[in-house]
């Protein structure tokens, strides 16, 4: 899931057979990212999500927004045959270090 940067979540927008149940915040600190000379400070958020798996909105892993943009589910493999910045690798890696710390 991905939101489009305009500030409003797309979460409103998900099939409503997903339910947001958890919504954690990585508290450690930020990932810091310089991409040229730009340094991106990125607080990192991420939710728990329960589904009902037979309901018929989740027959695909991708569905249209209300805004028209195609949002969808990627797993570590999907990502690696498309390939993702190293940006987005660091947030990955700080979200499944912290989501281990907490399953302890």
């Amino acid at each position: 899931f991905s939101s489009d940067g305009d500030g409003d979540d797309d979460i409103d927008d998900l099939p409503s057979a997903i339910v947001l149940s958890k919504r954690l915040q990585v508290k450690d600190a930020p990932v810091v990212h310089i991409f040229s000379h730009v340094c991106h400070t990125m607080w990192i958020e991420y939710g728990e999500l329960e589904a009902d798996e037979g309901h018929p909105s989740l027959r695909s892993k991708k569905w249209k927004v209300g805004n028209g943009q195609e949002i969808g589910w990627m797993t570590e493999s999907d990502m690696a045959s498309v390939g993702i910045t190293s940006g987005v690798r660091k947030v990955m890696a700080k979200a499944s270090t912290s989501r281990r710390k907490k399953s302890r």
